[in-house]
């Protein structure tokens, strides 16, 4: 992403809210896992590696604490409901009082479509004034990455006989693509009193280190769980909500592991339960935690490997 230092303009959205002081961009952030399936059930409920007293089904989880607080709450999604690649985000969306599947069963991860396929979708949520929770989930930038965007974006030259090159080239205009869908989900929530998370579920690996492209928790590496993690506030909200407002940004460069993310969640939220430590805005927020991904302390073991 240029967001975060990429040489191309693969993110000019993005960069512009944030330049407007509406998007707040966090520089340390980390998934738990380098798979969808296994960083989901620790990212959408209380599970953590620390935590093992009980599986991941067993804990409170994202939908069902906002449902019991009286939230209308909604689940958008450009990936399957259950099928081939894991049920946990599934199991967990049947939670929510209504859910969109763009794509019921993916057998194939290049026949989900374009992510922008939910935007209709969302607008049709936010046609009422209820107090929402939204959790949108979408393809992303996933391999095989010439199958995430229209020709339209097809910016960044992908036709070099070289492998590597070429890949890279779809990669930044799948980047370039999620940029336009993600600053559209801010935009759909601008005029309105909302505070909108976007994070990624791991990272990925495309040649940094090696010929390898993608991730595998068997060769993980800082590129497969090192993940954008960004929050957008409407103006209204900021003017509403002051202490968040300088909470988030006081807190951008903490160290933070996603595995976390509903007591953050929580704690803007306003609700009990949550533990302010593993809260990333929070005053009292823990930056000493380990963060082990994969077996591995992230700060001693990944972080400092140079890319080629």
């Amino acid at each position: 992403m240029q967001l975060y230092g990429y040489s191309k303009p693969t993110t000019p959205n993005l960069m512009r809210l944030k330049e407007e002081g509406n998007l707040f961009v966090f520089t340390d952030v980390i998934s738990p896992h380098a798979h969808t399936n296994a960083s989901l059930q620790k990212v959408l409920t209380l599970s953590n590696y620390e935590n093992v007293l009980k599986p991941w089904y067993q804990q409170p989880n994202l939908i069902s604490i906002f449902v019991k607080s009286g939230y209308k709450t909604f689940w958008l999604s450009n990936q399957e409901k259950f099928g081939f690649f894991g049920n946990t985000a599934g199991i967990i969306a049947s939670l929510s009082n209504e859910s969109y599947f763009a794509s019921q069963y993916v057998s194939n991860l290049d026949s989900a479509g374009f992510d922008g396929k939910i935007l209709p979708e969302l607008a049709k949520v936010l046609q009422d004034r209820e107090d929402h929770f939204v959790v949108i989930h979408l393809m992303g930038t996933h391999a095989s990455y010439g199958n995430r965007y229209p020709k339209e974006f097809s910016i960044f030259d992908d036709s070099s006989l070289s492998v590597k090159k070429r890949t890279i080239a779809r990669y930044d205009n799948a980047i370039l693509y999620n940029d336009y869908v993600v600053s559209e989900i801010f935009k759909a929530f601008s005029k309105s009193d909302s505070i909108v998370i976007y994070l990624s579920d791991h990272g990925e690996e495309v040649f940094e280190l090696s010929d390898f492209m993608g991730h595998s928790e068997s060769k993980i590496s800082r590129f497969m769980v090192e993940i954008p993690m960004m929050i957008y506030l409407s103006d209204t909200f900021k003017q509403k909500h002051p202490q968040i407002y300088k909470r988030i940004k006081k807190s951008l460069s903490n160290p933070y592991m996603s595995d976390d993310l509903m007591h953050t969640i929580m704690d803007i939220a306003g609700m009990s339960g949550f533990d302010p430590k593993r809260s990333v805005i929070h005053y009292s927020f823990d930056s000493s935690r380990k963060r082990i991904v994969g077996g591995k302390d992230y700060d001693k073991e990944l972080k400092d490997k140079k890319p080629n």
